[in-house]
């Protein structure tokens, strides 16, 4: 499932910023990996441009979409800051620029700037309180619901809503993608998409998709689909 919070809102402005100044200027092409699942945490990484998908792939080959991280947006810090491998894929989806701050570089801006750790303090608190939401919506079993969370945290995080309330997802989503958001397979995401469009909750142009009514979404969601 997204998260709802998106980490530009989660890391402050004064962090990215410190961040973007002692990092390295990155370009990505479509479909070029920023890191692999196992591999070092070396480096953090600050999105000014384009779109990265993050995701796992289980032993048996089947891949899940936790997140996809636009402008502003930082990740890899936790493996950057511990050292570990990393738990996830990084790939970019569309292409984009950012900057890469290494480990040692993060520690040493980290040292020498008291507010900035305590502001990653925090951040890494969010980061906890919306993986304990995603585990909560992930025990959701219908598929409704699961896709309803789904489109709500599209909209929280990628939404822009016009004079008449309606709110659009301004970036494009296959129905594969949304399934591997929702942890549904395409020919469900599909079925209720086609349902939803048909009730007027929502409609799709070129994988754009607008929605009409977003209390039909929480009513979803809160009945369990």
């Amino acid at each position: 499932m997204p998260d709802r919070t998106p980490s530009a809102e989660i890391f402050s402005d004064a962090l990215r910023e410190g961040l973007r100044k002692v990092g390295h200027i990155r370009t990505l092409a479509r479909g070029e990996p920023l890191f692999r699942q196992g591999e070092p945490g070396e480096f953090v990484f600050v999105v000014d441009e384009g779109l990265i998908e993050i995701s796992v792939t289980s032993a048996g080959g089947r891949k899940s979409v936790l997140a996809h991280c636009g402008p502003g947006e930082v990740l890899g810090e936790i493996s950057a800051l511990d050292g570990k491998p990393r738990s996830a894929d990084a790939v970019a989806v569309k292409p984009g620029v950012g900057r890469m701050v290494h480990r040692s570089e993060l520690l040493g801006y980290l040292a020498g700037n008291p507010e900035a750790m305590q502001a990653l303090i925090e951040a890494l608190c969010a980061r906890i309180r919306n993986a304990s939401d995603r585990f909560a919506t992930v025990a959701i079993t219908h598929a409704g619901a699961r896709l309803a969370s789904c489109l709500l945290g599209l909209a929280e995080k990628w939404g822009k809503a016009d004079a008449d309330g309606d709110v659009t997802i301004m970036l494009a989503f296959s129905q594969s993608e949304i399934g591997a958001l929702a942890g549904l397979a395409r020919e469900n995401v599909s079925r209720h998409l086609a349902r939803l469009t048909r009730d007027g909750v929502l409609s799709v142009t070129e994988g754009i998709i607008v929605l009409h009514d977003m209390d039909a979404l929480e009513r979803m969601l809160e009945a369990g689909g």
